[in-house]
């Protein structure tokens, strides 16, 4: 299962609160939020060596995280939760870089290449 090992640390000026919990054996699930007995979210979770599909580290109520994280839907708008955040670990890629910006730079690197290997064959002069 999955244990709270920290209870809730809540930061009021900044409108955050932080619990870190940790996976005692594998598991792949929904962890549900509570505020007063009701559920007010949930969040996909996964641990172990099965991994799903999909799998992204933010839940969010807004439209451009919906755009950046289209795996789960979004957290209702006029909730209390407005994003539901985990911080994984990076996944071992060799001699490529990890996390969000290493596969961002790995993109737009990509793209360059792409974009002057295609300039000679389209006769496209700069």
């Amino acid at each position: 299962g999955i244990q709270a090992i920290s209870p809730i640390v809540r930061s009021p000026s900044a409108g955050k609160a932080f619990v870190e919990v940790v996976a005692t054996k594998s598991v792949r699930g929904d962890l549900r939020f509570l505020i007063d007995g009701k559920e007010v979210g949930t969040k996909a979770i996964a641990a172990g060596s099965e991994r799903p599909r999909l799998m992204q580290p933010v839940r969010t109520a807004s439209f451009w995280g919906a755009w950046l994280y289209p795996a789960e839907d979004t957290l209702p708008a006029n909730g209390p939760l407005a994003e539901v955040e985990f911080a994984y670990p990076d996944r071992d890629l060799g001699f490529l870089p990890g996390g969000e910006m290493g596969i961002l730079i790995v993109f737009f690197l990509a793209s360059l290449v792409f974009g002057a290997a295609v300039l000679k064959p389209l006769k496209i002069q700069i």
